[in-house]
């Protein structure tokens, strides 16, 4: 069984990047022996999938979802006869209303086991009122996912996300189908800036450091790494790491 994770939000300003980044970079470390699919779908800002196109193990796609089926039929597609053991997908902004119109293609595939993954969505958040609305608009169309609300700690502390703490009836669901908020840690701004501005990735970023800063992107990886080793992801079977 595959590991399908897709990284939504379905609006800018979440941290759909840097937690997509962090989840590749984690496969890549914690699984070195297996390939990963990153499959790009912001038309407008395809940065992870910029940054991640040479990196060793990992196969990068990009296939701009729209209004139309067809790239909706060609990710089931890639997804279906890929050999990479972890399948990552980057959502655009604004993509709810594709995953409205057209999500079912990727939904009953699962649901009716024709489609052999264990499927995560982590939900990247800010502290505003439409992360939770359009959360319980994406619940209510994919009945196959598992679904980890993503709090992300740099636009607060995680008593703050108010607005996701009262939304009772969003959290039963949750945790209904296997689910539960994971609390994402803040990359420095300056360690952040040297991703976007040289254009490179985590795997890069090491040799770019001076030591103060490295210092702080080993502790980040480390808690990123904890907060990634609570989720159910699929078990990697007669293989030892």
């Amino acid at each position: 069984m595959k590991n399908l994770v897709y990284v939504g939000g379905s609006k800018g300003g979440t941290g759909k990047s840097i937690v997509c980044m962090a989840l590749v970079d984690y496969f890549r470390t914690t699984f070195p022996e297996d390939e990963i699919m990153l499959i790009e779908t912001d038309s407008s800002n395809p940065d992870v999938g910029r940054l991640y196109h040479r990196t060793k193990g990992v196969i990068s796609r990009g296939l701009f979802l729209n209004e139309e089926d067809s790239t909706w039929m060609a990710m089931v597609d890639e997804i279906a006869k890929t050999s990479a053991r972890h399948v990552v997908i980057n959502s655009m902004a604004a993509s709810n209303l594709g995953i409205q119109n057209h999500g079912a293609l990727l939904d009953k595939n699962i649901l009716n086991g024709r489609l052999s993954v264990k499927f995560n969505v982590f939900w990247a958040m800010n502290r505003n009122k439409d992360s939770v609305v359009l959360l319980k608009d994406f619940l209510t169309w994919m009945k196959s996912a598992t679904v980890y609300p993503v709090l992300n700690l740099y636009f607060g502390k995680e008593e703050e996300f108010v607005f996701y703490r009262t939304a009772s009836d969003i959290q039963q669901t949750i945790f209904e189908r296997g689910g539960r908020s994971i609390v994402f840690p803040s990359l420095n701004d300056l360690i952040a800036d040297r991703l976007y501005t040289d254009e490179i990735n985590l795997e890069e970023l090491p040799s770019h450091l001076g030591l103060g800063m490295l210092t702080g992107l080993e502790r980040w990886l480390s808690m990123v790494k904890d907060t990634f080793d609570q989720v159910d992801f699929a078990p990697i079977a007669n293989e030892t790491y």
